[in-house]
């Protein structure tokens, strides 16, 4: 997601190049062959709150450091003995839910909004529309618990 704007940007480019800082955080990393993925920094694990595993409080030189580290390809299962001493059980049972990829492919960035993860303006609209309606519900919870001072 390393792109300028150019000098004859158009108006929806403009935006994109602006938003891409609040876009990426939205991203989520798909797995495929694991050798770009930070296992403690990337948003990676689906199933998880924030999708990112939590860091550990001691870091140890020998940790594993990218998800390819931790996957046996061969088997097609996850060789969680090497992180378990750092990650809760519900991390653990989450990670053991995510297939390994068989082929080569590179891991890449997907939009979690739309079925095929491709980021679409119309996903976006969904999100934040979905996003405001639940704001909306929760101040009208909040504030139907409130006291008239008066009484």
């Amino acid at each position: 997601m390393e792109t300028g704007k150019g000098t004859r940007a158009s108006w929806t480019w403009s935006s994109l190049v602006e938003a891409k800082d609040f876009l990426k955080e939205l991203l989520l990393c798909q797995v495929n062959n694991g050798e770009k993925i930070n296992i403690w920094e990337e948003k990676w694990v689906y199933g998880l709150d924030g999708y990112r595993l939590n860091f550990p409080e001691t870091v140890e030189p020998l940790m594993p450091k990218l998800v390819v580290d931790i996957m046996n390809k061969k088997e097609g299962r996850w060789n969680i003995s090497l992180i378990e001493q750092w990650i809760s059980e519900q991390e653990k049972e989450a990670i053991m839910r995510l297939p390994i990829c068989k082929t080569e492919e590179e891991d890449k960035l997907v939009w979690p909004h739309s079925i095929g993860g491709n980021y679409e303006v119309k996903s976006d609209y969904n999100m934040l529309r979905t996003e405001k309606v639940m704001k909306a519900q929760l101040s009208l919870n909040s504030f139907s618990h409130r006291v008239d001072k008066k009484i």
